[in-house]
């Protein structure tokens, strides 16, 4: 992002254009980063590029007002005044206090032969209904009755699939990267909850180290880590999670954490796993899930 800046305070656009989008394959939550790449682009007109980089921001992150925003005038300004007109105004019912949203938005109905500033109200509020329809208030105790499914899920349908059975020894053994597994099931069970009212991102970069799951939800943002426990990984490895969830708070500016912890020991399942820890500001809770591949041994 340094090298960015450099070549656009010394007019070498191109090369600033160039550094900005690979600041962003490494870091898609750097949002200063993501405006200046956007006003570079209206700056040199190059209007469709930003329509499609747009687009596909708003499928990483969902209808947020400054991507609404961002995607409505470019779009404007290529000429497509139906979607413009369409993004501004949900934009503008998400925020209706910016005055340069709205000022845009009526441009955008002059071009599109709508002049009367009434339907700009009437055409937001319908918008906002129904986007409302389709997405819900996430709030934190719907996050946790989720995760608190998601345990009894694994328990209950997914036990065994971390499993695999040695026929000669009589014995199971973890599958292969069990942890990405765990992962790819909590991001499928929390989509098919919630879908588009919830942000997750995997392995994002946060200080030293890469976060299993972070949420974004409406208003609220947290981190989710994922342990495994027995068969070769020990308590104090599933237990360095709190650690790490404390790094990563502490650099995504977020208070809240969640370790979930799949035990899957014989003779010890659940000992020594509280259910919440205290890491000087921050908070964190666990979630053990019973991943045994039998009850206890023979």
């Amino acid at each position: 992002m340094l090298f960015a800046e450099v070549y656009k305070s010394n007019g070498f656009d191109e090369k600033a254009l160039e550094w900005y989008k690979k600041t962003l394959e490494f870091y898609p939550l750097n949002w200063t980063c993501r405006q200046n790449y956007i006003s570079l682009l209206w700056k040199n007109n190059r209007w469709t590029e930003a329509v499609l980089f747009l687009s596909e921001q708003r499928r990483h992150f969902g209808d947020t007002p400054s991507i609404l925003f961002f995607l409505g005038k470019s779009q404007l300004e290529l000429g497509d005044t139906k979607n413009a007109c369409e993004n501004l105004a949900l934009a503008c019912a998400m925020n209706p206090d910016e005055d340069y949203i709205r000022e845009c938005l009526a441009r955008a109905y002059v071009q599109r032969g709508k002049a009367d500033p009434a339907a700009i109200d009437s055409e937001s509020e319908a918008l906002i209904y129904r986007k409302s329809e389709k997405s819900m208030d996430v709030s934190l105790s719907a996050l946790e009755q989720c995760l608190h499914d998601f345990v009894q899920y694994v328990k209950r349908d997914k036990r065994m699939t971390f499993w695999k059975r040695d026929a000669v020894k009589k014995s199971h053994t973890w599958i292969s990267s069990p942890e990405k597994y765990a992962q790819n099931l909590l991001h499928t069970f929390m989509k098919s909850r919630f879908g588009d009212s919830v942000e997750l991102f995997e392995e994002i970069d946060a200080g030293a180290g890469r976060v299993d799951v972070y949420v974004r939800l409406q208003g609220i943002n947290t981190v989710i880590e994922l342990k495994m426990c027995g068969a070769g990984y020990s308590l104090s490895y599933a237990l360095d999670g709190i650690e790490q969830l404390a790094h990563y708070l502490e650099n995504k500016q977020t208070y809240l954490g969640y370790l979930i912890v799949f035990d899957g020991r014989l003779r010890d399942y659940g000992k020594g796993i509280e259910p919440q820890y205290l890491d000087g500001d921050f908070t964190i809770r666990t979630y053990p899930v019973d991943v045994r591949p039998k009850i206890k041994e023979s």
